[in-house]
């Protein structure tokens, strides 16, 4: 992987236009999905599906209505109320009313998904911080600070949608 990632040059300088940089999250992105997914598929449980799992993710932070969450992970309304329901059954996630209006109904986890969650994530953490072992401390610097620019600029492009999620480390300044 190190020789992947040899110092820039001169001659290996790039000049990164909008469409440029567009271009390359749009190549990056689904390269980096495959990764997310081969690590959760490793350490959850084989029961489990990925869109499930992606149902926990997104209620880790905040308890989503249905509708919501049906919306983030691009699936209907019954689809989504069938993985709740399956999720509910093993005790991950519950239904809450909501109080500012009883009509409203939110997912949230419960501290046994909240912890099935963490636990997972964590596991997967280790493991890809395990396979970046190999970059020398340069390149993990600046993969870090690409990854952390990237970040800030989800958090902009936001402003018209609620569907990217932010880590919190990757969100401030260092």
């Amino acid at each position: 992987m190190t020789s992947l990632l040899k110092a820039p040059t001169k001659r290996m300088q790039t000049v990164y236009s909008n469409e440029l940089v567009a271009s390359l999250f749009f190549s990056i992105v689904p390269q980096a999905m495959r990764v997310f997914r081969e690590e959760m598929r490793t350490h959850r449980s084989g029961a489990m599906s990925m869109p499930q799992f992606r149902i926990l993710a997104q209620l880790f932070s905040e308890p989503i209505s249905n509708k919501e969450l049906a919306s983030r992970l691009g699936v209907s309304g019954a689809a989504m109320t069938r993985m709740v329901d399956s999720l509910a059954a093993d005790g991950l996630v519950a239904r809450a009313t909501n109080k500012k209006d009883r009509r409203s109904i939110y997912i949230r986890l419960t501290k046994k998904g909240h912890a099935y969650f963490q636990r997972i994530r964590g596991a997967a953490i280790l493991s890809l911080a395990r396979r970046l072992e190999g970059l020398d401390e340069i390149h993990i610097e600046q993969l870090g600070a690409g990854l952390g620019l990237i970040s800030k600029a989800l958090v902009e492009l936001r402003s018209s949608s609620s569907v990217v999620a932010v880590h919190p480390d990757l969100a401030t300044d260092r």
